[in-house]
Parts: structure tokens; sequence; C-alpha cells
């Protein structure tokens, strides 16, 4: 008997230690599995020990042996009910105190089994309502995600791993969430279909009244993230949520994701909120990225720039082909255009130098509504204005921002190498340089073609003047393996991992060129609160007072408006390599800072008003007084203001925007123009100076008053502030191989 008891302890022991162990071994994912597992056979291992307990129990009661096993199996049946037989074992149990305490643990584990079993198959969803419970209610910083998918996935592990947030998501009824929602510690609400969404959002936005709520809205479907927004505006507008569409800590922000072919349906709920929507673009985050981290002049050296007039030299030849025309590409190229405006000297005469693009694609990837409807604009009306009489009803008119040549041909055409070939060879007596953007298919697609493309460039001898780079969305794949086999060498350059640079909360909430320009935003509208007085101390009640105003006014732009001085902020690396410096992330150089500014300002001071300082995040800006002084042409100052002017001009173009006529300039407000898509400074640098003797003479005012190249000045004359305020540093390059500074991250 004691053999036997004996034996179902050891039994007993050995089950629950190896249940502990495995576990308390596992991550949240193993505890998982066991919890679903537990659900199936295991459930009745522990019982297995009940039944020759019980059986010794009748047996010492004097049952017969078959009646015994019978009685046995029947209570333990019973026990999973948490239904104890103390009858059939209470003699047994008085007459022998090791049988005792053995059935008593089996009682107790018996007990703990069945609310592990109830766990097993309640516990998800009581965890989960008590999570979205706790989430809503009790943590100042919430996240509503909208959508399951792998890219929510990744929004959801970019929150986590900053924490202080809680995370909730919104699923299809038919999405499997549960799992993910409990490994990660977040709650999820189901809707039986997106269009259903209102009351959730509407009970879990009162919920987070007060707090800062973030909405994200990704459901990989573009009509369903219609539907979404739609509903969500109406809350949006009706509760007068739009004035809470600051980033202050609390109010609430809806991050929407779209294609770029329905940018237009996603910015007309923008604009209807305030801006306290905002619509996200993947493959402008992927292109801006991109231009702001290699624009063309990241691996210049003196062969193709002169630093010390800051301006490209005739000789360089520059070339970018684009493989695949689809919506990556299709944005590169437009983020390429309205970033890569290099001066360049052409008898005396500071002009753009021509980029040529050669765009491969099996399809007539020229034909399209988009780039027609935008980028194409201009170059209709300057086709049909320069050379004719109608040119003279406009300030001077700019020059086309770059040269596309389009090639019907598939990769697979026996024409292909040759026609590339041919695109990517330079005239004698001219320096190559090329950029190659593979964007075309899937990962292992874009990699198998740029490892052929790579060799090729070899065999026809432009290697070393050619950079290869392909388009990896698997952040892994391009992080561990293609970086690690290949970007030693420099064979190929992978961009655009998905899970780093776009769906990452981070890169969704503060991008970091939106970051900057929305700085200089503020500091500027603090910079004019000052300017009011001449006195620097302002209260701390009327900082934050500008500071709101000025970020619901950020927000209350249309989109063209808001980009354009992001896209101010995303050149600023092309502009720093024209000196011979870059700039990355880290403590101050005082030194490299001062070397800087005294290349920069050589021969064309700064003047600062004297006393008034403009208070950023860790830095202080000195006010630039502009006053009447005379700008100084030919210094780099000047240069790289008429370069920021060139770059605005293309940005401008990129969204189809066309110069406004001088009848039209005098007569209708910017606001006015901007609806027709027109704008009064589409112009050369000489057009600036004759606008504002023009507006000087039409509003009766002076000169100074209408000046907007003072603007152009800005940017590099704010840089080291700009710079330091955010945490960057300005290196120093190599110039004769134009490494060093910021290495790729």
């Amino acid at each position: 008997m004691n053999i036997v008891t004996a034996l179902c302890l050891i039994y007993m022991t050995i089950v629950v230690a190896y249940n502990l162990a495995v576990f308390f071994s596992g991550d949240r994912a193993s505890k998982l599995r066991y919890f679903k597992s537990f659900k199936s056979a295991k459930v009745f291992i522990l019982y297995l020990a009940a039944i020759p307990l019980n059986y010794v129990a009748y047996r010492y009661t004097g049952t017969p042996i078959g009646g015994s096993i019978l009685n046995a199996i029947s209570s333990t049946v019973e026990s999973v009910v948490l239904k104890f037989n103390y009858e059939a074992t209470a003699a047994l149990m008085e007459a022998n105190l090791f049988y005792r305490i053995t059935v008593d643990i089996c009682r107790v584990l018996i007990a703990v089994n069945a609310g592990v079993f109830v766990g097993a198959v309640a516990g998800q969803k009581i965890y989960n309502r008590l999570k979205v419970a706790v989430a809503l209610l009790y943590h100042k910083r919430v996240y509503i995600i909208v959508g399951y998918n792998d890219a929510n996935k990744d929004i959801v592990k970019s929150v986590k791993k900053r924490g202080n947030a809680s995370v909730v998501m919104i699923v299809n009824k038919n999405d499997d969430a549960a799992d993910f929602a409990f490994i990660n510690k977040i709650g999820y609400v189901s809707v039986s279909g997106y269009g259903n969404i209102s009351s959730v959002l509407n009970r879990m936005l009162k919920c987070v009244a007060g707090k800062k709520a973030n909405v994200v809205i990704n459901t990989l479907d573009d009509a369903a993230n219609l539907v979404c927004v739609d509903r969500i505006s109406d809350i949006i507008v009706d509760k007068g949520l739009s004035k809470f569409s600051i980033d202050l800590g609390h109010g609430l922000s809806c991050y929407v994701f779209g294609g770029p072919r329905n940018e237009a349906q996603f910015v007309h709920f923008s604009q209807k909120t305030n801006g306290c929507i905002r619509y996200v673009n993947k493959y402008k985050l992927v292109a801006n990225e991109f231009v702001g981290e290699y624009p063309l002049t990241r691996f210049m050296d003196e062969r193709h720039i002169d630093y010390s007039t800051a301006t490209l030299r005739q000789e360089a030849d520059l070339r970018v082909v684009l493989v695949g025309f689809g919506e990556t590409n299709r944005q590169m190229l437009l983020s390429s255009v309205a970033n890569n405006q290099i001066p360049c000297y052409v008898k005396g005469e500071l002009v753009t130098h021509a980029v040529k693009y050669f765009i491969y694609d099996r399809e007539n990837a020229e034909n399209n509504k988009s780039l027609n409807f935008g980028y194409y604009r201009y170059k209709e009306f300057y086709s049909a204005v320069v050379g004719t009489d109608e040119e003279k009803k406009y300030l001077p008119v700019p020059p086309l921002p770059s040269e596309e040549h389009y090639r019907n041909l598939d990769i697979n055409d026996v024409r292909f190498y040759d026609s590339m070939r041919k695109d990517l060879s330079t005239p004698e007596g001219r320096i190559a340089y090329n950029y190659l953007i593979i964007a075309y298919g899937d990962d292992m697609e874009n990699l198998d073609f740029a490892d052929k493309i790579a060799q090729k460039v070899v065999e026809w001898g432009i290697a070393g003047c050619t950079k290869i780079f392909v388009k990896i969305r698997n952040s892994i794949l391009s992080e561990q393996v293609i970086a690690k086999e290949y970007g030693k060498e420099g064979v190929m350059i992978p961009f655009g991992g998905e899970a780093t640079t776009v769906y990452d909360m981070s890169v969704i909430e503060t991008e970091k060129y939106e970051g900057m320009s929305r700085e200089r935003h503020l500091c500027y509208a603090l910079e004019g609160e000052i300017g009011k007085t001449g006195n620097s101390q302002l209260a701390p009640a009327l900082v934050e007072q500008v500071k709101e105003a000025a970020v619901r006014k950020w927000y209350g732009w249309q989109q063209v408006q808001r980009n354009a001085n992001i896209y101010a902020c995303l050149n600023i690396r092309l502009k720093l390599n024209l000196l011979g410096y870059d700039y990355e992330k880290g403590e101050w150089d005082e030194a490299v800072a001062a070397q800087f500014f005294k290349d920069y300002t050589q021969g064309d001071p700064i003047a600062y008003a004297e006393g008034l300082l403009v208070p950023g995040n860790r830095a202080e800006k000195k006010v630039v007084d502009y006053g009447d002084c005379e700008f100084v042409t030919g210094s780099v100052r000047n240069t790289l203001a008429q370069q920021e002017h060139m770059r605005w001009n293309a940005y401008q173009i990129s969204c189809g925007m066309i110069p406004a006529s001088i009848d039209e300039m005098c007569a209708q407000k910017p606001a006015t123009l901007m609806k027709e898509r027109k704008h009064r400074n589409i112009t050369t640098y000489d057009g600036l100076i004759l606008f504002k003797e023009i507006m000087a003479k039409v509003n009766n005012t002076k000169e100074k008053q209408e000046d907007v190249i003072k603007y152009d000045y800005q940017i590099m004359d704010d840089l080291c502030w700009l710079l330091k305020d955010n945490g960057y540093k300005i290196t120093k390059r190599d110039k004769e191989c134009g490494e060093g500074g910021s290495a790729s991250k």
C-alpha cells in the first residue's frame, strides 16, 4: 500500500516539476503554447495518480478487486468537476498519515489543474478585457492601431520598445489577433467589418480624453483605410477634437496610410480635420530617407566638387538609372529631382547642373495619371510658354529641373544590358558619376538582379564610378545579410527596410526631417513674437501659447506647404557636402563647426540682431538681422542660397505647381493662387529680384518688405543651431575620396 502511495507521490512530483520547468523556461509565446496544449490531453495526465490512490482506499475497506477498480475510476472522473469522494478514502486516511498527505496533495493539485484548465479555455479573453480597460483608463499615452497585419505588428513592436505607452488594436473579427496580443501584452477589440468602427472609436476616445492618443489606420487596403478615416474624421469634427492636433503630450493625432494613387482622398481628410489626421505615404518615407541619406553629392570628391565655391565642376556627368518604375521608384524620381539640384558655373553664370534620369520598365511608364497631373504639368507649361510671346508675361522662367529618358524594356529583353551600358557611358572629357537604383520586384528578385548588374558594371569598366542601390523591404535580410556580404566592398547598398524606415512609430510621429523643419517653424514663430517687443525674455506662458498656435498653423497648412519646409531640411546633407562637410548624430564638435562656419561665411558675414536669442530644444538661436543688407553675389553663402531656391523651384514643380503670371501675382492673393496650383516665386534668382521691385510698386512699400530672397538664406544661416538643437554634429569629409563623416548608419 505504501509502495503504491509512494509511487503516486513520485509520479505527481515528476508531472508538476516537468510542467513548471516547461512553463517557466520559455518566453511568452512558449507559455501561450503551453496553455493551448493544456486544453488537450495534458489536462488529464495528473488524474492518472488519483486512480491507484482511490483503488487502494476501496481495497482497504474490503471491496473486491473488480469493484475497487470501477469505483476508483468513477471517483477519479467525479474529481474532474472537483467532486471528491471523502467517504471512500476516509478510513485509510485516518489509519495512514503518509496516504493522507499524498491524497491531500493530489486533491490540491487536481483543483489547481482545474483552475489552469479554465484559464486555458477563457483566460485569454479575460486577460484581453482587462488589458483593454487598463490601457484606455490608466495609461497617459495610448496607441490605437487599426488593422491586423505584419506591418502593424512592426508598429506595435516599435511602440513597445519605446515603453511608457499602451497599445490597443482594432481588428476584423476574421483576424486571429488574440495570440499576438497576448504575447506582446496589448489589448484588442474585434469589429465586424471596418465600416462598423465608429462606436468602438467613440468609446475609446472618450476613455482617453485628456491624454495623448495616437490612432494609426493601416489595414493594407486603401478602401478600408478611407472608410476608417471617414468614420474618425466625423468624430473629430463632431467632438471638436482637431484643436488637440498638437504634439504637446496630450490630445489626438491620427495617422492614416494610403497609396500615392489615392493621395488626394487622404489629404482631403487631413484638411477637413485641420491636420489632426495626417496622411502617411510609405513610398515617400522610403524615398525621402534615401535622398536625405544619399544625395548625389554623397560619394563625390574634389574631382567633382569645387569646394572653394560650393559648386559642381562642369566636367561632372551625373546619371541616375531607375530599374522598375512602380510606386517606389516613381517617388524616388520625384524626391531626387526635388533634392538633387546642384549649382554649377557655366560661362560665369550660376545654373543647375543637369542630372540625367534613365527609367527602365516593361510598361510604358511615362504615361501615368499622377505624373501628368503633377510633375509633368510644368513640362507642358514650359513647352507652351518658353520661346513664345507668352514668356514676357512671366518673371524669368526657370529651366526644367531634370532630364528624363524612358526605356520601355523588360530586364529579360536581349537589348536590356546593351541599352543600360550606353546610358551609363560618359563622353570623353567628362567625369562619370552614376547611381543605379533597383526596385522592380520582391526582395530576392531585386537582390538577384543587383548581383548580376554589379558584375556587369565591372565588365563595363565603370564599377569605380557607379553606386548600386537595391530595395530590400526585409530589414533583417538587409542588415544582417546584404550589408555584411556586400556592404564592405561597396558592391551594393540596401535601402527601404520597412520595419525601420516605415513601420516604426518614431519615424511616423517624429520623422527626423519633419521634426527639424517643425522646430524651425516654432522658433521663427517665437522670433516673430520677440521682434514685436525687441526683448528675448518672453514669459513661459507666452512661449507655450506661441508654440501651440504655431503647431496648429503647421498642421493646418496644405501638405505641399508643409513638405516645402521638410524638403529644405532633407537637403542639408547635399549643401554640407558641397563644402566638404557632413553631419551625424552625436555630441556637438565646436572646432569642426567653427571651421564650417568660417568656410560658409568667408567674405560674407552674417549680421545678428544684438542680444536677441530664441529658445529651442537644446540650444538658443541667434536672430539674424537681414535688414537692408545687400547679398554678396558669388560668395559661398549666396551660392547656397541660390541652390536653395533652385531646390525649392524643383520641389514645387514636382508637386505640379507652375508660375503665376506677373498680372496674376499682382492681382491675386497667394492663397488664391495656391488653389489654382500656381506660385508667384517659381522663377530664377534674378526673377526674385524683379519680384520685390514689382511688388514694392504694387503695394507701395519698400523693397525689403517684399524681399523673399532672405528666406533662401535661413536654412544655412541657422544650420549650426538647427543641427545642435536636434542632437546632430557637423563632421569633416575626406575631400579626396568623398568619404568620412557620417558613414552609413
